[in-house]
């Protein structure tokens, strides 16, 4: 994380989402191949919309099992990161959480906004001071918490 001397400008702030989108949006895409490779009978489709807002889907035995879709904006402001998934994804004015700027110690964090009441999706993580990588984590495990049922 960089640290910030000051308040951090509006540039700063944008160049840190998106970067941090660009991190989420790789880190799906590793994911979902390594998921493909350690799962016989799972498929995917990761399809960016533009330079800030991709879906991605997983089928299993050709059925589909999870779907979301990940943008920079929302409901809120544009200084975030959506998330939604199921009926929610059709639109970009609903959601199911939303990533935004978290305010601490001189570096840039984000803040899970929606996160309560989803089992194990946070677990071990500090859902209020995110770093980019566990901003990652904690989207793909939302993603992906239907498929172990």
């Amino acid at each position: 994380m960089p640290k910030i001397r000051g308040a951090p400008s509006d540039l700063e702030k944008r160049r840190f989402l998106k970067d941090v989108f660009e991190i989420i949006r790789r880190e799906f895409d590793v994911r979902l191949d390594q998921l493909v490779r350690d799962n016989a009978g799972v498929e995917f489709d990761l399809t960016p919309l533009d330079a800030t807002k991709f879906t991605a889907e997983i089928f299993v035995n050709g059925q589909s099992r999870a779907r979301c879709k990940i943008w920079q904006g929302g409901m809120f402001s544009s200084g975030g990161i959506s998330y939604a998934e199921g009926s929610s994804m059709l639109s970009d004015n609903a959601c199911n959480d939303v990533l935004t700027l978290a305010a601490g110690d001189g570096e840039f964090a984000l803040r899970a906004m929606m996160s309560m009441g989803f089992g194990r999706t946070g677990d071990r993580m500090d859902i209020e001071h995110l770093s980019a990588h566990d901003a990652a984590e904690y989207l793909w495990r939302r993603f992906t918490s239907g498929l172990e049922r």
